[in-house]
């Protein structure tokens, strides 16, 4: 099995196990709190993600890019600053929303926001620097903790508020943890790949804090206001519907994109490779080559949940969640659009070409929009499930074929590269026997 291979199947080893973990979260949730319960602590998270996703606008994914150019205290200075800044903000902006969940959570979302945010920064960094297998430990401790701390919360207090505790106790463990590594990674050299001499990368050799946030700016910017429209074309229902049907169909959306494990695997170490490559060429037949068998995995991955009986999951979640089965028909296709896509965008990632991910999320997004301006002008005000379902699968094919034709003008490479060949299952099939092999030995 070649490097790559290998660490593509340790990380999706390792996030199916973190799946798994925040899976029984998700049930521990709904068993405890009812659709109801289910849909406030969704809606909290999904708060603290759009924060983190303003945070990231100087720091996020372009740190992966950055990482590996200049000194960890350049680049996190100003991120930190700007993470602490937003979230402050955004409790300012929840006072004046909704004073009912400022007074019940705003000060737990703020604090939870720098604490989520700066994590992600250390994150992205490691990876920056290929250390995926500290990223891989690091995502499946804190899931872990935090569903084992979730279930002696809910055993004391049947409550939201167990949540944001045990939110606390996962990501401020991890956090520390990750402060240690970022230690140990400074007192080593990046490698700098652009046409200038490597700097040795320690806290005291470093570009001033001004120059950080400008050059931290100019490549989060667009990256970032790509993953604010992502958040806004698959979250917004999240906010357009009541608690009891945002409970319902938030677990229908966790399962469904429990697939993307599969696609983001793949994206985080083809991300990592090509950022540190200069080949474009290369990087886009890398590209053509994962893309396939990201989507050739989801599509078997997503035939298995459609196969698991409705009594299954009315078992693990309660009775009211019954009309989970029937969202997820809806949704896995849009599921498989968005496996494909991921590999692409981050193909564009990689290459520091942020913005064509933007044209093609925007497509996405201008469906949603459309879709639940026409619906409301026909005379439905209350949104149901099955509609947010349906109307996020019409965005995400038009998200997915846009960027297919990106990236066909970008690579000069034929669509025809992209669609599913015979060779592909053979990979798979060869991979798979050599890690039962190893196991063995």
């Amino acid at each position: 099995m070649s490097g790559v291979a290998r660490l593509i199947a340790i990380t999706f080893m390792s996030r199916t196990g973190t799946a798994v973990l925040n899976f029984l979260t998700i049930i521990l949730l709904s068993r405890f709190l009812g659709p109801d319960g289910k849909g406030i602590a969704t809606r909290l998270i999904v708060i603290i993600s759009g924060i983190q996703i303003v945070c990231d606008f100087m720091g996020g994914a372009a740190l992966v890019y950055l990482s590996s150019r200049y000194s960890l205290r350049s680049l996190l200075v100003p991120a930190w600053t700007w993470s602490i800044l937003v979230s402050i903000t955004a409790l300012i902006l929840i006072r004046i929303i909704d004073p009912g969940l400022f007074q019940q959570y705003g000060a737990h979302i703020a604090v939870l926001s720098i604490i989520n945010s700066t994590l992600n920064q250390h994150l992205h960094i490691f990876n920056g620097r290929e250390k995926f297998r500290w990223v891989n430990l690091l995502n499946l401790l804190q899931a872990l903790l935090i569903g084992i701390s979730l279930f002696i919360f809910l055993k004391v207090d049947t409550d939201v508020f167990a949540y944001t505790m045990a939110l606390y106790v996962g990501w401020g463990i991890v956090w520390l943890i990750s402060l240690v590594l970022l230690a140990e990674v400074s007192k080593k050299p990046a490698v700098a790949l652009q046409d200038r001499e490597a700097t040795e990368d320690n806290w005291e050799n470093v570009i001033p804090v001004a120059n950080g946030m400008r050059i931290l700016l100019k490549y989060s910017f667009s990256n970032q206001f790509g993953h604010l429209l992502q958040f806004a074309n698959q979250r917004i229902a999240y906010f357009l519907l009541v608690d009891f049907a945002l409970g319902i169909y938030s677990n229908a959306v966790s399962l469904a994109e429990s697939v993307w494990l599969i696609a983001s695997s793949i994206a985080m170490i083809q991300y990592g490779k090509i950022a540190n490559n200069n080949d474009k060429n290369k990087a886009a037949e890398m590209t053509a080559v994962l893309f396939r068998s990201a989507v050739l995995l989801s599509t078997l991955a997503c035939l298995v949940l459609l196969l698991v009986p409705v009594d299954v999951y009315t078992f693990l979640f309660g009775k009211e969640f019954a009309p989970v089965k029937e969202n997820l028909l809806f949704l896995l296709p849009g599921i498989i659009f968005i496996s494909g896509y991921l590999i692409i965008g981050h193909y564009f990632s990689g290459t520091g070409q942020f913005m064509k991910n933007n044209y093609a999320i925007a497509a996405g997004l201008a469906v949603t929009i459309l879709s639940f301006g026409f619906l409301y002008i026909s005379g439905e005000r209350v949104f149901s499930h099955f509609h947010a379902a349906v109307i996020t699968s019409c965005a995400n094919a038009a998200t997915f074929f846009s960027v297919i034709w990106l990236f066909k003008t970008d690579s000069r490479k034929s669509w025809r590269v992209l669609l599913p060949h015979p060779d592909d299952l053979v990979r798979i099939k060869a991979m798979i026997q050599q890690k039962r092999k190893k196991n063995v030995l």
